[in-house]
């Protein structure tokens, strides 16, 4: 592989490629924090160096939804200590501290352990995405412990700079998420984040953004109902989400939707399952039951199930089933089967795409397809990419084990890493530049396209 010239800085309207890579990662000082690239390999920028909290931080909804703010989170000299709230402005980087997370009376200090209030209002903030833009863009959803003992949940306003305290109940709130019509901001609330067997989960709450009231929409544990989580995964329309509940028995199962103003509840798919895809436009949802997970839903063989918004579940592959999710470039979903990867459509059709494994990334056209032959501790490690034209041959990229691929917004170059470093290959040769190198994606949910 080459190595691509750093030239110059971010452009002024993007597209930008950014993500987030771990602190204390495998290269040399300063390699970690936020980055961002052009589209076409230049301009790699590192726009947060120092104490970046990366976790499993979802970087899609910490980028406001016109792409000009990034909020993010730091700390001082512990994980979860000194922490703060950032917003960095895009191109120029320019950041600014929106307001403390902790007061002097939450800080954490090293004789907490988990189940004590102060580290959990700091995990709450911590260890789950805790912020979320507005459908607009225009406010910041954030969790904070800066005015009691647990995390509340605030709005930020970039039109005056205001902050305002939506919730101060007894439990620490968890993962805010906006609904799409702006105007509520759903959040669960937990008593432990516990240590890997689920949450105390305390209940489920729409706050009106507005600060004009919190309305509770239920209690997951009412009737010794068990719930170690509620995850919403999409929204069937404005004012309805997608959720389901995890367990530590079998993991996640009662995938339905709820209507916060009725508070009426469809049942979508009742047992149990391992993963979940959902189309971000609409509420059609790919979910998948294992071997294992099977036998804990009498009645239900292992394979891939289309649910669809109104209608009776359809299996669409069947076998033990692997990675999942949802592929915009071919609307629809890319799933991994024993038989090898398939792409399964909105109305139940599965085609074969030419990827021999599961793909790591599709053109935006659809045409072209990237993925990685063996693994990790494979002697024959490749990266490979196809098109859907009829014959049309396969090429090798590069000679090495790929982990992560992304194509451009225009498909014109192939962004990808392998263990450290990061790659770009232009079409029409795609032979592969090195970008830079010691740097440790943080996760799938820490890189994201920006215009």
């Amino acid at each position: 592989a080459g190595e691509a010239s750093p030239g110059g800085g971010l452009t002024a309207e993007g597209p930008w490629l950014i993500f987030t890579t771990l602190p204390g990662g495998m290269g040399a000082a300063g390699m970690d924090g936020l980055w961002a690239v052009n589209a076409d390999g230049s301009g790699l920028t590192n726009l947060v160096a120092d104490q970046l909290i990366a976790g499993p931080y979802d970087l899609g909804a910490a980028i406001s939804p016109t792409g000009e703010h990034v909020a993010y989170i730091t700390a001082t000299d512990s994980f979860y200590r000194g922490l703060r709230l950032n917003l960095l402005s895009l191109p120029g980087g320019e950041s600014q501290v929106i307001t403390p997370l902790q007061s002097e009376e939450t800080q954490v200090t090293d004789d907490m352990f988990p189940g004590d209030e102060t580290l959990e209002a700091a995990r709450a903030i911590v260890d789950l995405p805790s912020v979320a833009w507005s459908p607009d863009g225009r406010h910041l959803a954030f969790l904070g412990a800066q005015e009691g003992p647990t995390s509340d949940l605030y709005v930020y306003s970039l039109v005056d700079g205001t902050i305002t305290r939506l919730t101060d109940g007894p439990s620490q709130a968890i993962r805010p998420v906006w609904s799409p019509d702006g105007q509520y901001i759903v959040h669960a609330g937990v008593s432990t984040l516990g240590t890997g067997a689920g949450y105390g989960m305390e209940g489920v709450w729409a706050a009106r953004a507005d600060d004009s009231g919190v309305l509770t929409l239920y209690d997951p544990t009412e009737g010794g109902r068990m719930s170690g989580d509620e995850v919403i995964v999409g929204w069937a329309d404005p004012q309805t989400f997608i959720v389901y509940t995890w367990d530590p028995m079998c993991g996640g199962r009662e995938l339905r939707t709820y209507n916060i103003p009725t508070g009426e509840i469809t049942m979508l798919w009742e047992g149990y399952f391992d993963r979940i895809a959902v189309e971000p436009e609409g509420s059609t949802a790919l979910l998948t039951v294992s071997t294992y997970i099977a036998e804990c839903t009498p009645g239900i063989t292992p394979g891939a199930y289309l649910i669809p918004p109104d209608g009776t579940p359809q299996q669409v592959t069947s076998g033990a089933p692997g990675l999942l999710r949802w592929e915009p470039a071919v609307e629809g979903f890319v799933i991994d089967t024993p038989a090898g990867p398939r792409v399964v459509s909105l109305d139940g059709e599965v085609s074969v795409p030419p990827a021999s494994t599961y793909p790591l990334a599709a053109s935006p056209d659809g045409k072209w397809w990237a993925w990685s032959s063996g693994d990790p501790g494979s002697a024959e490690r490749m990266l490979w990419i196809g098109t859907t034209e009829p014959g049309a041959e396969l090429r090798q990229v590069f000679d090495e084990w790929v982990f992560y691929a992304t194509w451009s917004p225009d498909g014109r170059s192939l962004f990808f890493f392998s263990d450290d470093r990061l790659y770009v290959a232009h079409a029409p040769d795609y032979g592969p530049l090195l970008l830079g190198e010691g740097m440790t994606l943080a996760g799938e949910s820490a890189i994201v396209w920006v215009r």
